[in-house]
């Protein structure tokens, strides 16, 4: 994409949360205004120096426990140049309700300019983070996931994870590898393709991660310490601990998720980003 079609957005949008106190937080390029309300919080956000790539009416809700088996699915659809994100993501017996609308430049020209691109791995899985052409749409949706996460003072990474999770999984195409974004738009993945959008989420949000290949099967180790995350599986690498981040199934947090019986014995090659 060349930097003349890159179209520069100044938009306001409104943010809905539920028992937030009044007052102001500077958030990253975020500002939110927050104005008390007899049921709720209503605010305003200004989205400042976003290009190609908007995100609009993020929308938030506690809606307590759940029984449900497959809390975490998500639900998707896209009207233009819009698509809307919709999934749950459940902690410690909490469930919450997130979605949000990402409005892109021309969503057409995106998926013809894809089918034009190399789809072979061929080497390292990176590239298809790095030279993803409408990779600045990763900030866009870091920056959401990060707004939603720091209402309920939830895991960031954990949030992350369950956007990505909750994308269905789709193998149809699985010799062909879509970029990070490629996957976003086309609102589904293999575990190859949701481990390349986590990483492209991760490596936004300024965190540590290495790929983990195993037989048939793809998935993303975090670094963290043993001290912060002493459980799940992790592997150790030039010193520091990567924790298992399982891309493919929902509800899955980090360093559970792994199939032995489907992946061999557990044990993993690593690819540095």
């Amino acid at each position: 994409m060349t930097t003349s079609k890159i179209k520069l957005f100044f938009f306001l949008c409104q943010l809905i949360v539920i028992n937030i106190n009044a007052g102001e937080i500077k958030h990253s390029h975020l500002l939110i205004n927050r104005i008390n309300d007899s049921s709720n919080t209503v605010g305003h956000l200004d989205f400042l120096n976003l290009q190609e790539t908007k995100a609009t009416n993020i929308y938030s809700k506690q809606i307590g426990g759940t029984t449900d088996k497959d809390p975490g699915v998500g639900t998707y659809s896209r009207d233009g140049n819009v698509i809307s994100y919709h999934w749950r993501y459940v902690e410690e017996g909490s469930t919450y309700d997130f979605s949000f609308d990402l409005i892109f430049g021309d969503y057409d020209e995106m998926q013809k300019y894809y089918s034009n691109m190399q789809h072979n791995v061929y080497g390292a899985y990176k590239k298809f983070v790095l030279n993803d052409p409408y990779k600045n749409t990763l900030k866009v949706v870091a920056d959401a996931l990060e707004q939603l996460a720091n209402k309920y003072d939830l895991s960031k990474t954990e949030v992350a994870l369950s956007f990505v999770q909750a994308l269905p999984y789709d193998d149809l195409n699985h010799e062909i590898q879509r970029y990070s974004v490629e996957t976003l738009i086309d609102c589904r993945g293999d575990c190859s393709d949701t481990s390349v959008l986590f990483a492209g989420l991760l490596w936004e949000m300024g965190f540590g991660f290495v790929f983990l290949h195993y037989p048939n099967h793809l998935a993303i180790g975090i670094y963290g310490r043993k001290d912060f995350l002493p459980e799940g599986t992790h592997y150790s690498y030039e010193g520091r601990d990567y924790y298992l981040c399982e891309t493919t199934g929902t509800g899955n947090p980090i360093g559970f998720g792994l199939n032995q019986h489907q992946h061999g014995d557990g044990t993993a090659d690593i690819e540095e980003f």
